[in-house]
Protein backbone atom coordinates (compact mmCIF):
# COMPACT_ATOMS: atom_id res chain seq x y z
CA UNK A 1 0.00 0.00 0.00
CA UNK A 2 1.44 3.28 -0.95
CA UNK A 3 1.08 6.40 0.99
CA UNK A 4 2.96 9.70 -0.03
CA UNK A 5 3.95 12.44 2.50
CA UNK A 6 3.00 15.80 1.73
CA UNK A 7 5.88 18.46 2.45
CA UNK A 8 4.64 19.52 5.58
CA UNK A 9 4.32 16.68 6.93
CA UNK A 10 7.80 15.08 5.95
CA UNK A 11 8.70 18.35 7.69
CA UNK A 12 7.07 17.60 10.39
CA UNK A 13 8.48 14.17 10.84
CA UNK A 14 12.27 15.98 10.37
CA UNK A 15 11.74 17.97 12.88
CA UNK A 16 10.37 15.06 15.26
CA UNK A 17 13.30 13.07 14.09
CA UNK A 18 15.98 15.51 15.10
CA UNK A 19 14.00 16.00 18.47
CA UNK A 20 14.45 12.64 18.99
CA UNK A 21 17.88 12.11 19.17
CA UNK A 22 18.81 15.43 20.75
CA UNK A 23 17.14 13.99 23.74
CA UNK A 24 18.61 10.88 22.91
CA UNK A 25 21.73 12.98 23.60
CA UNK A 26 20.88 14.97 26.08
CA UNK A 27 19.67 11.82 28.53
CA UNK A 28 23.04 9.68 27.25
CA UNK A 29 20.77 6.87 25.95
CA UNK A 30 23.03 4.03 25.29
CA UNK A 31 22.88 3.49 21.15
CA UNK A 32 21.65 0.17 20.07
CA UNK A 33 24.71 -0.07 17.54
CA UNK A 34 27.68 1.57 19.56
CA UNK A 35 30.77 2.69 17.56
CA UNK A 36 28.75 4.79 14.98
CA UNK A 37 31.47 6.94 14.17
CA UNK A 38 30.89 10.72 14.31
CA UNK A 39 26.56 10.08 14.50
CA UNK A 40 25.30 10.72 11.62
CA UNK A 41 23.54 8.01 10.66
CA UNK A 42 21.68 8.10 14.04
CA UNK A 43 20.31 11.14 12.93
CA UNK A 44 19.62 9.80 9.83
CA UNK A 45 17.82 6.80 11.57
CA UNK A 46 15.64 9.00 13.56
CA UNK A 47 14.45 10.93 10.50
CA UNK A 48 13.44 7.74 8.40
CA UNK A 49 11.93 6.15 11.59
CA UNK A 50 9.65 9.35 12.00
CA UNK A 51 8.95 9.47 8.38
CA UNK A 52 7.54 5.43 8.75
CA UNK A 53 5.23 6.16 11.41
CA UNK A 54 4.10 9.17 10.18
CA UNK A 55 3.10 7.37 6.94
CA UNK A 56 1.26 3.97 9.39
CA UNK A 57 -0.57 7.09 11.49
CA UNK A 58 -1.53 8.82 8.49
CA UNK A 59 -2.85 5.34 6.73
CA UNK A 60 -4.89 4.98 9.89
CA UNK A 61 -6.41 8.33 11.02
CA UNK A 62 -4.63 7.87 14.46
CA UNK A 63 -3.00 11.06 16.18
CA UNK A 64 1.04 11.40 16.08
CA UNK A 65 2.50 13.17 18.40
CA UNK A 66 6.31 12.04 17.72
CA UNK A 67 6.52 10.67 21.22
CA UNK A 68 9.92 13.06 21.80
CA UNK A 69 11.95 11.67 24.72
CA UNK A 70 9.35 8.58 25.41
CA UNK A 71 11.03 5.33 24.48
CA UNK A 72 8.71 3.78 26.65
CA UNK A 73 5.84 4.16 24.46
CA UNK A 74 4.86 2.59 21.47
CA UNK A 75 5.36 4.29 17.99
CA UNK A 76 1.83 4.63 16.53
CA UNK A 77 -1.32 3.49 18.94
CA UNK A 78 -0.77 0.07 19.90
CA UNK A 79 1.87 -0.55 16.89
CA UNK A 80 5.61 -0.81 16.23
CA UNK A 81 6.87 0.59 12.61
CA UNK A 82 10.38 -0.52 11.29
CA UNK A 83 11.01 2.18 8.26
CA UNK A 84 13.94 1.19 6.10
CA UNK A 85 15.27 2.40 2.93
CA UNK A 86 15.57 -0.33 0.67
CA UNK A 87 19.25 0.52 -0.91
CA UNK A 88 20.70 0.97 2.44
CA UNK A 89 20.28 -2.21 4.15
CA UNK A 90 18.10 -4.04 2.30
CA UNK A 91 14.08 -4.24 2.89
CA UNK A 92 13.28 -6.73 5.18
CA UNK A 93 11.41 -5.98 8.63
CA UNK A 94 14.55 -5.89 11.39
CA UNK A 95 13.29 -7.10 14.71
CA UNK A 96 15.98 -7.79 17.94
CA UNK A 97 15.23 -10.05 20.58
CA UNK A 98 14.31 -7.35 22.93
CA UNK A 99 11.52 -5.77 21.02
CA UNK A 100 7.88 -6.39 22.62
CA UNK A 101 7.21 -9.69 21.68
CA UNK A 102 3.53 -9.41 21.80
CA UNK A 103 3.08 -6.38 19.55
CA UNK A 104 2.44 -5.77 16.35
CA UNK A 105 5.44 -4.44 13.63
CA UNK A 106 4.79 -2.77 10.58
CA UNK A 107 7.39 -2.39 8.03
CA UNK A 108 7.42 0.83 6.13
CA UNK A 109 9.90 1.09 3.02
CA UNK A 110 10.59 4.32 2.40
CA UNK A 111 11.58 6.40 -1.04
CA UNK A 112 10.28 9.69 0.41
CA UNK A 113 8.11 11.58 -0.18
CA UNK A 114 6.31 8.22 -1.48
CA UNK A 115 6.32 4.99 1.24
CA UNK A 116 5.02 1.49 1.32
CA UNK A 117 3.53 0.04 3.82
CA UNK A 118 5.15 -3.49 3.37
CA UNK A 119 3.00 -5.99 5.76
CA UNK A 120 2.94 -6.58 9.34
CA UNK A 121 4.17 -9.28 11.83
CA UNK A 122 4.15 -9.97 15.65
CA UNK A 123 7.27 -10.18 16.94
CA UNK A 124 6.81 -13.28 18.84
CA UNK A 125 6.29 -15.06 14.87
CA UNK A 126 9.57 -13.30 13.76
CA UNK A 127 12.36 -13.40 16.46
CA UNK A 128 12.54 -17.43 15.50
CA UNK A 129 15.59 -19.54 14.24
CA UNK A 130 13.80 -19.24 10.80
CA UNK A 131 14.92 -15.45 10.55
CA UNK A 132 17.93 -15.25 12.87
CA UNK A 133 20.58 -13.75 10.95
CA UNK A 134 23.56 -15.86 11.20
CA UNK A 135 25.76 -13.29 12.44
CA UNK A 136 25.65 -11.10 15.41
CA UNK A 137 25.57 -7.96 13.58
CA UNK A 138 27.77 -5.38 15.68
CA UNK A 139 27.10 -7.51 19.25
CA UNK A 140 23.65 -7.84 18.72
CA UNK A 141 21.60 -10.91 17.43
CA UNK A 142 18.89 -9.57 14.56
CA UNK A 143 16.22 -11.40 12.66
CA UNK A 144 14.98 -10.01 9.23
CA UNK A 145 11.71 -11.59 8.02
CA UNK A 146 11.11 -11.18 4.46
CA UNK A 147 8.61 -8.95 3.25
CA UNK A 148 6.94 -11.94 1.75
CA UNK A 149 6.59 -12.93 4.96
CA UNK A 150 4.99 -10.55 6.39
CA UNK A 151 0.64 -10.31 6.35
CA UNK A 152 -0.93 -8.28 4.22
CA UNK A 153 -1.63 -4.43 6.60
CA UNK A 154 -5.48 -4.89 6.00
CA UNK A 155 -5.28 -8.03 8.39
CA UNK A 156 -3.86 -6.27 11.02
CA UNK A 157 -7.22 -5.81 12.82
CA UNK A 158 -7.78 -9.38 12.74
CA UNK A 159 -5.06 -11.30 15.25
Amino acid sequence: MEITLSGGEMMLACLAGNMRQVTAIRDRRKDFYPGDGDGAEKWGAHIIGCFGEMVVAKHFGIYWNGTIGAVHLGDVGPFEVRTRIPGKYGADLALRPTDDLSKKYILVVANPPVFNIAGWIKAADGVTDEYKHPNSIRGADLYYVPQEDLRPINEIGRQ
